[in-house]
Order: C-alpha cells, then structure tokens, then sequence
C-alpha cells in the first residue's frame, strides 16, 4: 500500500433521458475511456467471473422522461486512470447520445440531507443544475405520513452548479 492507503472501486449511477441499447453505451465508453476493458451488460444479466476495468449494467426505471439508469462499477485497478468519472462520463455520454443525465450529489452539498433521495446533479442542455425529482415517476408514489404524492411530478431544475470547481465534504 505504501502510504497512499487501499484503492478503492467506485459505483455509481447515470440516469439517462432517453433509452439506448447495450452498443450504444459501450461504443462511448470505449471512445471516451480508452485502454480499458469495459463491460456493458443488459438488466437482469449475470455478472462475469471477471469484470474488467468498467462494468456497467442497464436497468429501467417507471419514469418515461428518464427512462435508463446505467450502473457503473469502475475497478480499483481502473480507479486512478478515470479522475472524476460521474461527471466526466455523465458529459460524454450526453454529449454522444443527446440525453439528459442525472447523478447522485456525489458530496458536494454539505447542507443537503445526503440520504434525501429527491435531490439530483443534472446535466440538461450541456450545463449542470442542482435538481429535484420529488413527486416524479422516477421516485414513485409515496407518503410523507401526512400527505400522499402520486409520483407523476417532473423534474426541477432548482439552480445552476459547477461540480467540477466544488469540492466533495
């Protein structure tokens, strides 16, 4: 270890505003991570014995403006070689797809109930937004103990972000 303490593998999630297919996300990947072995796997598919560099899954979601969640595991062996990969994957595949995408707050909002899961980075339109998917198909029905949300809502863009020039807590 020498010091630099144990390499880690990092997961994370992109939810994408439109649907593609197993091709479409591995052709990106590989464009955008070069070297790596990366393998995309459809929803409900068996992990491989070894999973590479990147192994993403695709998985619907019960919201039709955002339809795709991609579930990343990068490798620690990979980890070093993709600095920041949330955002800097979430900017090419929007990029290459035309898709809006959404990722978890990654840290960056000390303020924000880390566990609140209504509260999203959205990349739209080529600028990131600090969101809010409350009340969406994305999160489902639910209840607060008082009122009842249908979960038929959309997503808000509360304000514009920076994640690259934020620091994580």
């Amino acid at each position: 270890m020498g010091g630099k303490g144990a390499l880690m593998s990092q997961m994370f999630t992109l939810i994408l505003s439109k649907s593609l297919d197993a091709a479409d996300v591995e052709s990106v990947l590989t464009q955008h991570l070069p070297g790596l072995h990366i393998i995309v796997l459809r929803s409900g598919a068996h992990f491989p014995d070894e999973i590479g560099d990147v192994l993403v899954q695709l998985n619907p979601t019960l919201d039709p403006n955002w339809p795709l969640a991609l579930d990343f595991l990068i490798s620690p062996d990979a980890s070093p070689r993709v600095p920041r990969p949330t955002f800097r994957l979430a900017e090419a595949i929007s990029q290459e797809t035309a898709s809006d995408v959404l990722t978890d707050l990654n840290g960056l909002f000390p303020e924000l109930d880390p566990h609140d899961p209504y509260w999203w980075l959205a990349y739209v339109s080529g600028l990131w937004h600090l969101a809010d998917a409350a009340n969406t198909p994305l999160m489902g029905s639910y209840t607060d103990g008082i009122r009842s949300f249908p979960g038929d809502g959309i997503l808000k863009l509360v304000r514009p972000v920076n994640p690259w020039t934020m620091q994580a807590e």
